[in-house]
């Protein structure tokens, strides 16, 4: 774009995908990680709030340093276009970012999805889940092993944690061919802590566990599941009051038993 059309653009106010900024910093990172997360935009150094160009003195070199700065500080790493344009009083830098098409965008490990912490907007799907799934290669393992859970695979208690946090229905775990898939959904659930359906399925990973490792401990158990030690005691009380499980031996030298086929 050239130097009219960039005079013209700072004639507009602020918005969803424009920013002015009268050096580059920190601020700077942040707002072109929120505008790949997001439509794209365009950062302006150079200029202030009141869209007054201030000018700022810069090389060759300082861009370079600019974008290693962004570079090293984004993950996956973002690389916007860069122009400068000469005024009177220096120079302005133009940072234009494309949406990126693999989301979400972090700075420093932290997700932003706007610059302005007044703005409202959000992911339909929660970016920590997202991550988890993509980063930890044991959910496969723990998937395959015991169909949800095992002593390797607590990435799969945080994703269903953090879609629960995030105000959606819990993802979906299934096997496909060789390895598993993971379903996310939009829908945004009204399950409560104390949801029968939950405590069903917790219940189911907790036999599971106690399958593989008859002298499991409560707080063991507990620990793999994100969950408190009260939870898991509630459990195993009912599984005991239902007839699927009992305890032989003392609590520390003894094991758990299961009577039922679940």
């Amino acid at each position: 774009m050239d130097k009219a059309g960039i005079l013209h653009i700072i004639k507009q106010s602020e918005s969803e995908s424009l920013e002015f900024k009268t050096s580059f910093g920190k601020e700077v990172i942040e707002c072109i990680v929120a505008f790949s997360n997001t439509r794209g935009g365009k950062v302006i150094v150079g200029v202030n709030n009141d869209k007054n160009i201030a000018g700022i003195t810069v090389s060759d070199e300082t861009i370079q340093n600019w974008l290693n700065q962004i570079k090293q500080n984004t993950q996956p790493q973002v690389i916007p276009e860069v122009q400068t344009i000469e005024v009177s009083n220096g120079h302005m830098v133009v940072f234009d970012v494309m949406e990126y098409p693999i989301k979400p965008v972090a700075y420093r490990n932290k997700y932003i999805i706007t610059g302005d912490p007044q703005r409202t907007e959000r992911f339909d799907y929660p970016p920590d889940a997202i991550r988890e799934i993509v980063v930890n290669k044991l959910i496969a393992r723990a998937f395959k092993e015991i169909g949800l859970i095992e002593r390797y695979g607590s990435g799969i208690m945080r994703v269903r944690r953090i879609c629960k946090e995030h105000g959606i229905n819990e993802p979906k775990f299934e096997e496909a061919g060789n390895g598993f898939m993971v379903t996310l959904f939009k829908k945004k659930s009204h399950v409560t802590d104390n949801d029968t359906d939950n405590d069903t399925e917790r219940a189911q990973i907790v036999i599971n566990l106690i399958r593989k490792d008859s002298k499991i401990t409560i707080n063991q158990i507990a620990k793999k599941l994100l969950v408190s030690r009260s939870t898991i005691l509630r459990d195993i009380n009912k599984l005991k009051a239902n007839g699927q499980l009992r305890r032989v031996g003392s609590e520390k030298g003894g094991l758990w038993e299961i009577c039922l086929k679940t």
